[in-house]
């Protein structure tokens, strides 16, 4: 069996299974789930686990190898061979080719923390990254224009007549009058197309700002929507995003810019921006759409409150 290093791993792929740290189970066996060019993922009961090249993109459950590993695996691993992770001795087991992946290093976490919420900067924030959004050149995949987004959440509730908008102002309600989730999550997880569907991107976003800006009224339900029906609604890839992100665990990306929303340098909230919105097809700007959507729910929420009527 030859042995080969990572660069670096999540935590939680470990933590995450931390009942198997007995003598006797500490091995478990899956088998490889899906294959791209620059990366892999694999199937460990319920779980996921992302093998990927030197890319820049930290997820709460991956494994960065050098490009030299992850081509090697990509072109001699096929969807369906077997795969085991001991997490005693923290290595993931290809038997299929003889090979090992050490993951004793390199250990990185990325968990959202509150942070002090000003209104005043989230207000002059909100205005940067509507501007980014309105001027952003990248379509959304809800095939809706992204000034048209903008401007729908002005409106109010009663004076929708198209259904996506309608549950938009719905569920940014949620937020602001911790009105019935259930059915919006029905609405939105699963709903667009690709390995994260854009519903799903929009929901991440949006519990991304809940969190940082200590507003969370959504995770948990949402996390128990989705360990019941989670699977019949949405893809594997997408399903472990969300159930990591209900959690506050989220790419370094996503835990940046919600950072950045929360403090006043311009120019680091135009970098964080673009590079959320350089992830995948549609999901960065659908992401972002879900951050901007948190950050209206939450200036509306605190001016509610201050004059009495939540």
């Amino acid at each position: 069996m030859y042995t080969v290093k990572a660069n670096q791993y999540s935590k939680d792929i470990l933590s995450e299974n931390n009942f198997f740290e007995s003598d006797e189970f500490h091995e478990e066996y899956g088998k490889i789930h899906s294959i791209f060019k620059k990366s892999l993922n694999i199937k460990i009961s319920s779980k996921l686990i992302n093998i990927i090249g030197n890319v820049n993109m930290k997820l709460p459950f991956s494994i960065e190898v050098n490009d030299s590993i992850i081509e090697y695996l990509t072109y001699n691993l096929s969807v369906g061979d077997n795969v085991s992770i001991n997490y005693k001795n923290k290595k993931v087991i290809f038997n299929n080719i003889g090979l090992e992946l050490s993951i004793l290093d390199g250990e990185y976490e990325y968990t959202i923390k509150n942070k002090n919420f000003n209104s005043n900067t989230v207000k002059k924030n909100l205005k940067i990254i509507g501007d980014f959004i309105e001027n952003s050149n990248i379509q959304n995949g809800f095939s809706k224009s992204n000034k048209e987004f903008l401007e729908r959440l002005s409106y109010n509730e009663n004076t929708q007549i198209d259904e996506f908008y309608n549950n938009i102002i719905r569920l940014k309600n949620v937020v602001v009058f911790n009105r019935e989730k259930e059915d919006l999550f029905s609405y939105f997880i699963g709903r667009g197309k690709g390995l994260t569907p854009s519903g799903d991107d929009l929901i991440l976003g949006l519990i991304s700002f809940l969190k940082i800006s200590g507003e969370d009224n959504m995770s948990k339900e949402l996390y128990e929507y989705l360990q019941n029906k989670g699977r019949k609604r949405t893809t594997d890839i997408s399903l472990e995003y969300l159930m990591y992100g209900c959690k506050g665990k989220v790419g370094h990306m996503i835990n940046d810019l919600c950072e950045a929303m929360l403090d006043n340098d311009l120019d680091i909230i135009e970098e964080k921006l673009i590079n959320v919105s350089k992830k995948g097809h549609t999901s960065g700007i659908d992401t972002i759409l879900g951050i901007f959507l948190g950050m209206v729910a939450i200036i509306e929420k605190n001016k509610l409150n201050k004059i009495g009527v939540n």
